[in-house]
């Protein structure tokens, strides 16, 4: 498995989420205090690619991809941020329909609030190398992020959602 340091652009998240931590050392005498929460999406945790045209059987797909694992921490900083740290396991399999080796699969990372409102989503593309005649790669993906926090919040007041960006059609393939 190989692995790709990314970095969510500050001015996206920091936009969203400005004013949303300022109080830390009052609330978490120490520098650390409860991380948000991580779920991988379940409708979005699974990928299918068909090649162009209108078959949809098991010749058409080029590849098939999932969300295996994400792993996450955090930590509270003294200066009021939380700083959470991704890293998230992306594994395909080359379908009869590939004719390259190499396959491009996009997910995305959100930060919801309590009340499951998306309060900043940023798409990223994850390219997995097959090997010739390889069927099966991965790839880790790192992604460190900076969340501001306001008043008494705390990182336990947010969930972190990670899924592959679907078209129509692959979400409503998955859902069935």
């Amino acid at each position: 498995m190989t692995s790709a340091r990314r970095h969510l652009r500050p001015g996206l998240l920091a936009a969203v989420l400005a004013g949303l931590l300022a109080a830390c050392d009052t609330l978490f005498p120490s520098p650390q205090g409860p991380c948000p929460t991580v779920s991988i999406v379940g409708d979005a945790a699974r990928l299918t690619q068909y090649r162009e045209g209108p078959g949809r059987d098991l010749t058409d797909v080029r590849y098939r991809a999932e969300i295996s694992n994400v792993q996450f921490s955090c930590r509270y900083r003294r200066d009021g941020g939380l700083t959470a740290a991704l890293a998230i396991d992306i594994v395909a399999t080359r379908g009869p329909a590939a004719e390259d080796g190499s396959g491009n699969f996009p997910f995305f990372v959100a930060i919801a609030d309590s009340r499951q409102n998306i309060l900043a989503k940023e798409v990223f593309n994850s390219a997995i190398e097959f090997a010739p005649r390889q069927r099966r790669a991965g790839v880790r993906e790192e992604i460190d992020q900076e969340l501001p926090l306001a008043g008494e919040d705390s990182g336990a007041n947010y969930e972190v959602l990670v899924g592959f960006q679907l078209t129509a059609e692959q979400l409503e393939q998955n859902r069935r």
